[in-house]
């Protein structure tokens, strides 16, 4: 069954929230972790997300009169809490390989599953991005 614009409004806001955190937590690391090639690959994460959180902007639903809030963020807290718990860059690398991207390819790839592309196209595409951006940053962990 497919999201209805209601479904697809509260999965926006959900990935406009986990972009911003890690667009925050990123910054963060890039400015306190002393490693140089560590600093160096968060800082460019960190931009690619705040792009991802803009894309996603685009694609939450605008409709008159009718307005989705954002669900709770309790599914959000145990990515904030492994994330804010890191204070060296081997513990920020497992973080990232571990439950973030697990957690953002699981997100990714039940979107995917919710959502036609032949009737939602743009949001296929951000999705396309998002993926490729994912398996980019899993390589590039490995190389760290």
């Amino acid at each position: 069954m497919n999201d209805t614009i209601d479904d697809l409004a509260r999965r926006v806001h959900r990935w406009i929230a986990i972009e911003g955190l890690l667009f925050e937590t990123l910054g963060r690391w890039t400015r306190e972790l002393p490693e140089p090639a560590v600093k160096r690959t968060m800082a460019t994460w960190c931009h690619r997300h705040a792009w991802h959180a803009d894309l996603w902007r685009s694609r939450l639903p605008a409709i008159p009169h009718h307005e989705v809030a954002p669900d709770g963020e309790t599914w959000l807290a145990p990515l904030r809490s492994a994330m804010g718990n890191v204070n060296t860059a081997a513990e920020a690398l497992a973080v990232l390989s571990g439950p973030v991207l697990e957690a953002l390819e699981d997100a990714a790839a039940q979107h995917r599953d919710a959502i036609d592309v032949r009737l939602d196209g743009p949001t296929a595409r951000v999705l396309d991005l998002v993926d490729a951006d994912l398996a980019g940053e899993r390589v590039a962990l490995r190389e760290l």
